[in-house]
């Protein structure tokens, strides 16, 4: 009692031994040291006080978007989520661009499991009869319309 029964296609995630454990490794290593850096970069930015604007640090010119029509583009406020989150405030990271939050999260999961395969030489794989192609493509799709519908709402609100 309490415990749910294996679903009879397997778990969404799981975890297989790699065919050739040596370069599962040097991949893992190498996404490792891509969502490191991507960290790192991010916790050394200040995240812009407006909630956008932080990609400027990096060199890049303000948005046109907000300057040409006063609403936000889809992106903005993505650098600056990843700046709140690489300093663990979630909840200004959700403010700053939800979707970004929900990027941030995800580069975190993606350097746990490189971290995992550059460990132990094994590899995770989406079992993808559980998990829809398509559901997944949606479902970005959807995380990165809502993130700026909030970001256009909140801008307007202020």
């Amino acid at each position: 009692a309490g415990i749910l029964p294996a679903h009879p296609l397997g778990p969404i995630v799981c975890q297989l031994d790699a065919e050739r454990p040596g370069f599962a490794r040097w991949i893992g290593g190498l996404v490792l040291v891509g969502c490191v850096s991507l960290f790192a970069v991010a916790a050394r930015l200040e995240p812009a006080a407006g909630g956008m604007g932080t990609h400027e640090q990096l060199g890049h010119p303000p948005c046109n978007m907000p300057m040409l029509w006063g609403v936000p583009c889809p992106t903005c406020g993505m650098t600056t989520a990843f700046a709140y989150a690489a300093r663990g405030q979630m909840a200004s990271a959700f403010h700053a661009q939800p979707a970004g939050l929900s990027l941030a999260l995800a580069a975190a999961a993606a350097a746990v499991a490189a971290g995992g395969t550059l460990v132990t030489g094994r590899t995770y794989r989406v079992n993808w009869f559980r998990l829809s192609p398509t559901g997944v493509g949606f479902g970005v799709v959807g995380l990165l319309l809502g993130g700026w519908v909030y970001k256009i709402v909140i801008t307007l609100c202020r």
